[in-house]
């Protein structure tokens, strides 16, 4: 992970940081970039399965983006965030901890 120096910096890298378009001072729906299609693929499978699993974070997460934004929408902010987990956890050497089992 030493290549990415902040999560951000991977999540573009990997084509799941959101789109911005931008023109006369109104900013507009984006896409999102092209990135890596293997772990697109892979980022897609693992948050459809964390957005299905029952009571967790990413499930309710998902809930709400996808009432407002649209499931498509919602599956690539679940991406972007499971990406974000993902290179702290390696960066940190530290285990996952779900936010809802602290609350």
């Amino acid at each position: 992970m030493t290549a990415f120096p902040s999560p951000a910096h991977l999540a573009s890298w990997a084509g799941v940081c959101p789109g911005q378009h931008e023109s006369a001072g109104r900013s507009g729906a984006g896409t999102t970039r092209p990135g890596n299609a293997h772990l697109k693929a892979a980022l897609g499978i693992a948050a459809m399965a964390a957005a299905r699993t029952d009571g967790s974070f990413y499930q309710h997460r998902y809930r709400r983006l996808a009432a407002r934004r649209g499931p498509l929408r919602a599956q690539v902010a679940i991406e972007h965030s499971l990406l974000v987990a993902i290179w702290h956890i390696l960066t940190r050497a530290e285990p996952y901890r779900d936010h809802t089992a602290a609350a």
